[in-house]
Order: C-alpha cells, then structure tokens, then sequence
C-alpha cells in the first residue's frame, strides 16, 4: 500500500489490527516507510507506538519495541524522542535482576543509542555494565559508526577504550575481545589499528594455560589468515602442534556453519585429526547441510562419521526431518 502510494489505507490497516503486538510493530514498520518521505506523520505513528509499547507490560518486549521505536525516530530525524524512547528501554532493562541479563539488554540499548546517532549516550551505559563482551562490542560499535563517518579521531578513540576494556576484562576472554577489535577495525578501513590488536590477541593467548590456550591459539591463527586474505586451512595444516591444529580446526567449522559455507566447514572437519572429534564436527555439518536442504551432500557428509559415533543419531535425525513429507 505504502509502495503505491495508499498511505491512509495503510495506517487505517495497521490500526486495524487486533493484537496490541502486532499493531505496535505495523506501526514501526509504517513510519519507518515513511521516515524520509513524511518524518512528521512517521513521528506522530511512533508517538502512538512508544504509548503502546508502554501499555504492553512486558520488559524485554518493551526494551526491543522502544530500540526500534528510537531508530525509526531517529531516521525521521527525531533526535530527542529517540532518546526518550532510550531512556525508557534502560528502564526497562534494569529493571532485571541478574548482572548478566541486565548487561545484555543494557547492550542492546546502547547499540540502539549507536544506530540512532547517539554515541555519547550509548558510551554513558558502560558504567553500569561489567560484562566484558558486552562493553567491548559497544566501544567497537561506537568506532565502527564514527569510522563510517570518516571521523578518524573518534573512532580511534572508541577503539582505544575496547582495547582497555578487553585489557581489563578476565584473561580467558582477552585473547577473543581482541581477535573481535581487529576484525572489525580491518572492516571499516582502518588496516594501521589491525597490527596492534593482533599483537594483543597473541600476548593474551600466550599467557593462557591448557585448553584454553589451544583454543585462543586457534582462534588467533584463523583470524590472522582470515585478515591476510590467505588460505585458512592452508595456514591451519602447517601448524605442528595436533591438539592445537584440531582445536583451530574444530572452531574453524563452527565459524563456517554460523556463515553458511558448508563446503568449507566440510573440508575444514574432514581435516581434523582426533578421529572422534572429527566425527563430532562432521555431524554438526550434516545437521547443518540438513537444515539448508542440501540433502545429497548432507547424505555424502554422512558416509564419513563412524557407524558407531553416537553423534551419528543426530545426524541421521536432521536429515530425516528435512526430507519431504
């Protein structure tokens, strides 16, 4: 309706929606269609969306409606009603108990803050935060932004305090927080910052013991293969250390799940040594081949788990669900 230019019928459809839930985000949806082209009817649907986010009762509901409330004021250019749709959201978050869910929903406001263009204010919810991951993803989201701006200076800055949060956080995640700096600084364009995090992903990973340093070791063998542009299972196979090479290997596969190229997750299990961990990560490929459809690889992937693995099971079950009914 909007496309074709049916602005009335489409808020009188929108409004006419039963469920206080699905009204509020037709609502969003409406004045974010409109934004550019008439910011002041969108505001004024998003006034009367932040009163039904309000109404709702529920506080994680409340704290993703009045996020976006926030972003589609702010793409109509309604700074300050963004920001008190904010303020709400926070209150809304805090109202959690538990740190760790606090933090959380905390981070989502602050991401909101980011996107709508209010970065001084999304930095300002960091002292009531004390997870690591989530202070350092709102320090990087805020140098991203400036960075994208071509605000260099800012953006160094916000990047400067992920490093010190990532410094200060527990050792066992250093190594991870600034593997996550690097490859985001290496996004936006800012190749001469990408060194200096690397170097810190290794300081940390070296000063970890047993498994976990395995695993911190891996993660900062892909992540430097992944920034040079390289071979990464070519970089992977070179490695002496089996434990280490399984471990880089196995994180490997799971990375190329989360993006969706199997083919890769595929080859890179295939690679691992340990032949009951590579079974494991085969079996999670297939799980994966499954769910997108690719029945005839997901079969082929099959053929290379042991018959007797027990994660054999699962496999056959996600390909079972998957076939046509």
């Amino acid at each position: 309706m909007i496309s074709w230019g049916d602005i009335d019928e489409a808020i009188a459809t929108v409004r006419a929606i039963s469920s206080q839930h699905w009204q509020l985000r037709g609502m969003i949806d409406v004045a974010t269609a409109l934004a550019k082209t008439n910011p002041s009817l969108a505001l004024e649907l998003l006034r009367d969306a932040f009163q039904l986010a309000t109404e709702q009762g529920k506080a994680v509901w409340t704290i993703y409606d009045m996020r976006d409330i926030a972003l589609a004021q702010a793409l109509a250019g309604g700074a300050s009603e963004a920001r008190a749709s904010l303020e709400r959201a926070i209150e809304a978050a805090r109202s959690h108990r538990e740190q760790s869910s606090r933090d959380t929903f905390l981070e989502i406001v602050a991401t909101g803050f980011v996107a709508a263009g209010l970065t001084a204010d999304g930095l300002a919810l960091l002292t009531s935060m004390r997870g690591d991951w989530p202070r350092v993803r709102i320090a990087v989201a805020v140098g991203a932004a400036e960075a994208k701006l071509a605000r260099k200076t800012e953006a160094a800055t916000a990047y400067n305090l992920a490093a010190r949060l990532a410094e200060e956080g527990q050792l066992a995640a250093r190594p991870f927080l600034h593997a996550y700096i690097a490859l985001s600084e290496a996004s936006v364009g800012l190749a001469e910052r990408v060194a200096i995090s690397l170097d810190r992903m290794e300081i940390s990973a070296a000063q970890l013991e047993g498994p976990s340093r395995a695993t911190a070791r891996a993660t900062a063998a892909i992540t430097r293969s992944q920034l040079s542009g390289g071979d990464v299972l070519a970089t992977l196979a070179a490695i002496a250390d089996v434990d280490l090479r399984d471990a880089a290997l196995r994180s490997l596969v799971e990375r190329q799940i989360e993006k969706g190229r199997l083919d890769v997750a595929r080859s890179a299990a295939l690679a691992v040594s340990a032949p009951m961990d590579r079974a494991f990560s085969l079996s999670r490929v297939v799980i994966a081949q499954a769910k997108a459809g690719e029945l005839d690889n997901a079969l082929a992937t099959l053929d290379a788990i042991p018959a007797t693995h027990y994660r054999r099971v699962d496999a056959l079950a996600a390909i079972a669900a998957a076939l046509p009914r």
